[in-house]
């Protein structure tokens, strides 16, 4: 593949199929994938039920769930009722036909490989290697500024909001918008993330938030030099001029801004750490995008970045990080072929969960929702006054002619 043939010759010699149970990390297959091109290669792997259902017509439609694992609880058959904890990815629960209930009794493990295509060695990954609706959650949006911006730590003039005009000018003058900061030491980029709540989804008995996102971007600084928490503020402090600003964090490089931010009464959410157990801002990112309720622009660094993310080992526990060293595909992801990053999802992270934060305080419009009702009623008065005033005059108008 590599000595022989280029993409060229790829495309001419016909097709190579590979064909293997799933074995997990270190598998001749899973390097395979990783070291082949991957506009010209396909990863199939379904389910024995889903390619053979005759197979299955005993069951008559009943399932039992399995949670197929992740760094830090195992694969396990779920009993009945089972309430999965806060730290336990609802997308890893999978409805397998009862008929294989004895097999998956007797070796879950080797159930999981031959019939579901899982692998639980590999399940470490977050988003278990797909990250088709995230891309669908971009579907059609168009990024209007670039997914890197880098500013001059020197320069006060070379500000943040000229950058991200483009996308600053679709917010609506007046909206509540909830910026996520992930602010970086020198080694690494700033996130900046700005979400807002569009309106409620109502899916069966639920009432579910859909979020808009306007724009998520990475800030780099020139070489040499850290990241300019001046330009950050300034940015803020921007926004603030038309808009109510809520502000949220990572990382103790944030404190400053957040102190800056409550001096200048812009109200904040303090910090959210987006790798603490039980690594509940990215389990609630994920939820969105696994549930169609987030909208934002297409940026292929953060696809990359979710791409990336698994569960890691840690002295408490498990969180959720990157890897060393990048995904290095870009014909589907961005062009980063250093050193793992997350530095974009942290601050996506971050804004959403400050969002849900507010939500749960009943806060969805930046604000309590008494003062929501007092500024409907208000609006209610003046559209009752206005319009009192437009048939008296009306009327006069015909009463003269």
């Amino acid at each position: 593949m590599t000595s022989r043939f280029n993409s060229q010759a790829l495309k001419m010699v016909g097709n190579l199929i590979i064909d293997s149970s799933s074995k997990g990390d270190n598998s001749s297959t899973e390097w395979f994938l990783d070291n082949s091109p991957r506009e010209l290669t396909y990863y199939c792997h379904p389910t024995h039920f889903a390619v053979k259902p005759q197979d299955y017509v005993d069951s008559k439609g009943v399932t039992f769930p399995v949670y197929t694992g992740d760094g830090k609880y195992p694969a396990q058959i779920l009993p009945e009722g089972y309430k999965l904890a806060l730290d336990q990815d609802p997308e890893r629960v999978i409805n397998v036909p009862i008929q294989l209930k004895v097999e998956a009794k007797q070796n879950l493990i080797k159930m999981l490989q031959d019939k579901c295509g899982i692998s639980t060695s590999s399940s470490d990954l977050f988003f278990n290697g797909s990250i088709k609706k995230l891309v669908e959650c971009s579907r059609g949006i168009k990024n209007p500024i670039p997914e890197v911006v880098t500013v001059d730590f020197f320069d006060k003039t070379d500000r943040l909001i000229d950058k991200l005009q483009p996308a600053i000018d679709m917010i609506p003058f007046g909206t509540s918008i909830w910026i996520g900061l992930d602010l970086a030491t020198n080694n690494d980029y700033a996130g900046i993330s700005c979400v807002q709540f569009d309106h409620w989804e109502f899916m069966g008995d639920s009432k579910m938030p859909k979020v808009k996102c306007y724009f998520t971007v990475a800030v780099a600084r020139k070489d040499g030099q850290e990241t300019s928490l001046h330009h950050v503020f300034d940015l803020i402090m921007a926004l603030k001029k038309d808009y109510n600003v809520i502000v949220s964090a990572d990382q103790a490089y944030s404190k400053q801004i957040l102190q800056d931010c409550e001096r200048e009464n812009i109200k904040t959410n303090g910090r959210i750490s987006t790798d603490n157990v039980p690594c509940e801002p990215a389990l609630y990112l994920k939820n969105l995008i696994m549930q169609g309720l987030i909208s934002l622009p297409e940026n292929r660094r953060l696809q990359r970045e979710a791409y990336d993310l698994r569960y890691v080992p840690t002295g408490k526990g498990y969180k959720i990080d990157h890897p060393t060293k990048a995904t290095n595909n870009p014909q589907v992801f961005d062009r980063n072929n250093g050193k793992g990053s997350k530095d974009v999802w942290d601050s996506l992270a971050s804004a959403c969960y400050s969002l849900k934060m507010s939500i749960d305080a009943g806060e969805e419009q930046g604000y309590s929702n008494g003062v929501d009702k007092q500024l409907h009623l208000v609006t209610d008065m003046v559209k009752s006054a206005k319009e009192d005033s437009n048939l008296q005059f009306q009327s006069m108008l015909e009463n003269i002619f």
